[in-house]
């Protein structure tokens, strides 16, 4: 592979290859003491014993210092992305907060690419229940518009957000540029972690529209703070703190690592990072040296102070980060009582992580074992039926694998065979079950299980259909209905006559009932879609010239009525399916 002794004494970057491939990129003070490393008999781990079987030669850079050689890894590493090094999703893969300043109504939108243009950044958010959480709260609490700048711009009457409360409605002047200026300040101190000086300044607000009585005002203060109070109650805090820091904290656990990374703001826990890395070769060095260039290259949002739990080279880390992003920073150990409490705390998150992950590895035998399954099941396919008054009825389907949702799969059916006013919850589920029957042998491709939302009368239903294609003894077949008496659902197998009881297994049924509300709200979201375009359609044929096929392609072409209304008249009479006279009559329609 390559002679040792060609390698010289001097700090740089090694990159081990497999003909022109690069499998893996590392640093070292020594590139010869580093690489020869590998290749003494000491104990290595699964990984790094594969990387040397694999790659058939060595390379190398020089550098001059060890700073220069973990700047160089970092670049060579993103741009590369090698198999076996610690790689974290390049930054534009995780959602940022965004508000516009220079707007004169900012609003709060959710973005993936950070640019050079004047607004502010919060993230990047590697939780998504995290980032829901936070939006939630500023939604309910700041009364900020929610619409795009499009909508916003041609509204002449509040929606419906202003009528629930949630949106104070600037489009149409119900709120000073002033008071909505101060709402955006606080939203930013609010995700700058800034709820002690937030707090402070919504006390005086409400004291003073307390004292000229202006109740209502005094309300949404005393509110606001109390829901800013409870959704903070529970962080470990040191007021005497005043340092921003991140404490990292890992563990080791079935051939994986994992991180969590704690953002602290004057002493509180305002957010957290969670990273399993899989693929690492890392060989007499500690994992959390090889993971901090890579996380800080990512969010680049550098604290005060870095608390590792772990010997790393400190002054390595710290001269990298200088050099990169011109901060000085402070790596420490653990020592105060304060650090010590974030530990345990981190410790206590991820070790909850690594039991929900465990539990979660456990499902798919649970299904094996419990429904007697031939095999570990990868794939499952959930059927529905949704019925709008008895009238008008849509089925679903939605498909998971290895216990995720793949939307690929998701499939929309619109009841063929049975006319409205005679529908039969039976029949529907019969006919949308036989027609994924026909893809899954067009396809030759099935799912291990089928889930039925309904009981008895649904499964045998489906039965029927699996029957008629030759299915029913290559797929396994449930149903899963509410039980009202009970906290879980039941479970309905074919050729027997009671439920099959998985009470026990309460990690095995909340799975079940999470696809059946995946499918049951895939299905409701169809339906309303359907009945709106009815209605719009219904609205539209009032204009003379149109029936019911030119609203159709109306409402493909412009995709909601909101958007017909606004269209010009030059563009209705660009349209092919419509005639000047139809076209202005359109336009008249909704401008006069």
């Amino acid at each position: 592979m390559v002679n040792i002794e060609e390698i010289p004494e001097k700090s740089g970057v090694y990159i081990f290859k497999k003909s022109t491939a690069i499998l893996y990129i590392g640093k070292a003070k020594n590139l010869k003491k580093r690489v020869s490393s590998y290749f003494k008999n000491s104990k290595k781990d699964i990984k790094t014993e594969y990387l040397i079987a694999k790659a058939d030669k060595i390379e190398w850079i020089i550098t001059n210092n060890e700073v220069e050689a973990l700047i160089l890894e970092n670049n060579l590493i993103k741009k590369h992305k090698p198999k076996f090094n610690i790689r974290l999703v390049d930054d534009k893969t995780y959602p940022y907060i965004k508000i516009n300043i220079n707007s004169e109504y900012p609003a709060v939108k959710v973005t993936r690419r950070k640019s050079e243009d004047g607004s502010l950044y919060f993230g990047p958010y590697t939780s998504a229940i995290k980032l829901k959480q936070v939006l939630n709260f500023i939604n309910k609490n700041f009364n900020l518009r929610k619409c795009s700048d499009n909508k916003f711009g041609n509204r002449k009457k509040p929606c419906l957000n202003y009528q629930i409360k949630i949106c104070s409605a600037p489009c149409c002047g119900k709120i000073s540029p002033t008071d909505y200026a101060n709402n955006i300040k606080r939203t930013i101190m609010f995700l700058e972690g800034k709820t002690s000086e937030l707090i402070e300044e919504i006390k005086q607000k409400m004291a003073v529209a307390s004292k000229n009585t202006e109740y209502e005002k005094a309300i949404y203060y005393r509110d606001l703070m109390k829901n800013i109070e409870l959704l903070f109650e529970k962080q470990i805090m040191e007021k005497n703190d005043l340092y921003d820091k991140d404490l990292f904290y890992t563990e080791f656990y079935n051939n994986k690592h994992y991180f969590i990374v704690l953002k602290i703001k004057k002493g509180k826990v305002i957010h957290h990072d969670f990273f399993i890395l899989k693929e690492t070769a890392i060989l007499n060095s500690a994992v959390t040296e090889e993971f901090l260039p890579k996380y800080y290259s990512l969010h680049q949002n550098i604290p005060d102070k870095i608390v590792v739990d772990e010997e790393i080279n400190f002054a390595l880390i710290k001269d990298f980060i200088f050099k990169k992003f011109s901060k000085k920073v402070e790596i420490i150990k653990p020592k105060t009582e304060n650090d010590k409490n974030l530990l345990n705390f981190a410790k206590e998150n991820i070790s909850e992580r690594l039991r929900l992950i465990n539990l979660k590895n456990s499902v798919p035998e649970l299904l094996k074992n419990k429904l007697k399954l031939k095999r570990i099941p990868a794939r499952i396919d959930a059927f529905d039926i949704s019925t709008f008054s008895g009238k008008s009825s849509v089925g679903t389907r939605v498909s998971f694998v290895n216990l995720m949702p793949e939307k690929k799969l998701y499939r929309k059916y619109n009841i063929k065979r049975i006319k409205e006013n005679e529908l039969n919850d039976f029949a529907m589920i019969e006919e949308i079950v036989e027609r994924s029957c026909k893809e899954y042998v067009y396809s030759n491709e099935k799912p291990d299980i089928i889930l039925i939302d309904g009981g008895k009368g649904q499964l045998n239903a489906a039965v029927k259909a699996l029957k008629r294609y030759n299915f029913f003894d290559k797929i396994h077949i449930i149903a899963i209905a509410k039980n009202r008496d009970e906290k879980y659902d039941k479970i309905f197998v074919p050729n027997r006559k009671n439920p099959v009881n998985i009470s026990k297994t309460p990690l095995l049924i909340n799975f079940l009932m999470k696809i059946r509300d995946e499918v049951h709200r895939f299905s409701i979201t169809f339906h309303r879609k359907k009945e709106s375009e009815k209605i719009f359609t219904s609205q539209l044929t009032e204009i003379n010239g149109i029936g019911e096929k030119k609203a159709q392609q109306l409402l493909l072409h412009f995709k909601s009525i909101e958007n017909i209304e606004k269209a010009p008249l030059q563009e209705l009479l660009n349209l092919p399916f419509l005639n000047k006279s139809t076209a202005q009559n359109v336009y008249n329609f909704f401008n006069n």
